[in-house]
């Protein structure tokens, strides 16, 4: 099985030279779905992403010169009520927002060949 999200984003991480060298948290800890449906996808609650903030804390502090990059609206969210500034701020992959994902990930990161 593929989660199409994390081939979007393990896709670009590879091909803007990345994925070695990044750190991946997503803002919530679970897999949010509609009950009966557990291989499908939902938007997490604002209680379920507030329920993440010690551990983003814990995070940015263990990585404080990481570039901090928010990944959706909730991400971005998040990060505004706890405070902490993100370097750059880009559409989900899902839900269709793959192309423009991967479009902001390659204009901030650049894009790699093999040979570079």
């Amino acid at each position: 099985m593929n989660e199409n999200t994390a081939d979007a984003v393990w896709e670009i991480l590879y091909e803007v030279g990345l994925a070695e060298k990044a750190v991946l948290w997503n803002s919530i800890q679970m897999h949010p779905y509609h009950p009966g449906e557990p291989l499908g996808n939902r938007t997490p609650s604002t209680n379920e992403v507030m329920e993440g903030k010690p551990a983003m804390l814990a995070l940015r502090a263990a990585f404080p010169k990481a570039k901090l990059v928010a990944v959706g609206k909730k991400s971005q969210g998040l990060m505004g009520r706890m405070g902490i500034a993100f370097d750059l701020s880009v559409r989900h992959p899902s839900f269709g927002g793959k192309p423009e994902f991967q479009a902001s990930m390659r204009a901030a990161f650049g894009r790699r060949t093999l040979t570079n």
